[in-house]
């Protein structure tokens, strides 16, 4: 989706859709104090425009500023196009989120080298991310906390906002997944073990709209993981 919001907002500032790639590239920025997601776009066309790509990045910022899918939008040397996304525009990205169309392993993975489960084996915290989703699913079910998508903008904590962009990103097949996952599966945790994105009340605390609203993105990480560890060759744990 946001690929081709900034397709269509280089249109706008005159690009010739022939100079354009098939698929724009939208890449998450590391440092969220900066900004959350950037395009290269400018970069990769400049030699086919024979213009500058700070300039290309402008116009194509300048088109994105008053379409209201960005909250924020600047550029930065030597081409990029830098933007955050509004709360509603956020939860719309979790709300279109599907299975991630992945083939199955071909064969379970080789761990002999990777010591079991401890911090240092990607494979077993991509596990036990999975198993934590359904363990807050199972909790909520219990005390009668019920998700509400519809309230998502909420979701609106540092944490929250990295770990819809990490569910989100596309996972690709091949010899980067395990990295791929183990990025989301960092992103979940942190979001799990901060008090501030609590899923359900403490104690005899009564259920807020932000419990609901963060519990709407339990599904949805339990899918993304779900398909990866099936991706990998390994069990998609409940439990662990």
């Amino acid at each position: 989706m946001l690929g081709e919001l900034i397709r269509a907002a280089a249109g706008r500032a005159g690009l010739d859709s022939a100079s354009l790639p098939g698929t724009v590239p939208v890449e998450l920025v590391h440092d969220l104090d900066r900004s959350e997601y950037a395009t290269p776009l400018a970069l990769s066309i400049a030699g086919v425009t024979a213009t500058a790509p700070l300039s290309l990045a402008r116009r194509i910022a300048d088109q994105l500023l008053d379409d209201p899918t960005f909250a924020q939008v600047d550029v930065a040397a030597p081409g990029f196009v830098n933007f955050r996304l509004t709360p509603g525009a956020r939860a719309g990205l979790i709300r279109g989120l599907t299975r991630p169309e992945l083939p199955p392993a071909d064969s379970l993975p080789d761990l002999v080298n990777w010591p079991d489960r401890v911090a240092t084996n990607p494979y077993y915290l991509v596990q036990l991310a999975c198993a934590r989703m359904h363990r807050l699913a199972r909790h909520s079910a219990q005390i009668d906390v019920q998700a509400a998508p519809e309230l998502l903008e909420l979701a609106e904590h540092r944490c929250d906002v990295q770990v819809i962009r990490q569910l989100t990103q596309r996972l690709r097949p091949g010899p980067g997944l395990l990295a791929r996952l183990s990025r989301v599966a960092e992103a979940v945790h942190a979001w799990a073990d901060e008090p501030a994105c609590s899923v359900v009340p403490v104690g005899h605390a009564a259920v807020q709209d932000g419990h609901r609203a963060r519990l709407a993105l339990v599904g949805p990480a339990i899918t993304v993981l779900t398909a990866g560890c099936h991706a990998l060759g390994i069990d998609a744990p409940e439990r662990i």
